[in-house]
């Protein structure tokens, strides 16, 4: 990555995370029975807070990852990498940050557990209710608190591997991610709506 993590001006500036004993076995109880690596995709346009999320989830399990400063290179990752947990950050310049979140949610199967992380500047409960609402399955707010980050992804990656482990045991077709021949093409990722007036 060219800039680092604690270049990027939405990182938490107050301490830095957690070291003590209580955090460390919190953090890691909750990623303790994975047994793959993990896949994580990052979708945003500022390089250090793609490296502060990379650096974060590393501490937390070894994990491949995938990164783009385009939106509009989203769908052919998501098919491509098929990833397990997707950072996504919904105030990129000259995206609609909805929409863009529904172009990622409409590629996900009905019935698939895949964990979608939206990264905002609005800090108002009725905001981040209609994020959730439009698909989101968490929220973090800029600046990041990189204690809390963790602890949450940390969560989120746990029940993705609970997720697939239970698909494993029922032996359901397309168990290993989900099933990306079940997934129709679609053009909205070139909707106007996408060069709508960014989300904040």
């Amino acid at each position: 990555m060219g800039a680092s993590a604690s270049e990027s001006p939405f990182v938490y500036a107050g301490n830095k995370p957690q070291s003590d004993d209580m955090h460390v076995q919190k953090v890691h109880g909750a990623l303790s029975t994975d047994s793959r690596t993990p896949r994580i995709l990052i979708v945003d346009e500022e390089e250090g807070t793609v490296g502060f999320f990379e650096r974060i989830v590393g501490q937390l399990t070894p994990a491949e990852f995938r990164s783009t400063t385009d939106p509009g290179a989203i769908v052919d990752l998501l098919l491509r990498f098929l990833p397990d947990l997707i950072v996504l950050d919904l105030c990129m310049p000259n995206t609609d940050g909805l929409a863009l979140l529904h172009v990622v949610t409409a590629r996900i199967p009905v019935g698939v557990y895949l964990p979608i992380v939206a990264l905002t500047s609005e800090t108002s409960a009725e905001s981040k209710d209609r994020i959730v609402a439009n698909g989101a399955t968490d929220v973090l707010t800029k600046p990041f608190d990189p204690a809390e980050v963790q602890i949450r992804i940390a969560h989120l990656l746990r029940r993705r591997a609970l997720y697939l482990e239970g698909r494993t045991r029922s032996s359901e077709p397309g168990h290993g991610y989900w099933a990306v021949a079940a997934v129709k093409p679609s053009s909205a990722l070139h909707s106007p709506r996408i060069s709508a007036r960014p989300y904040r």
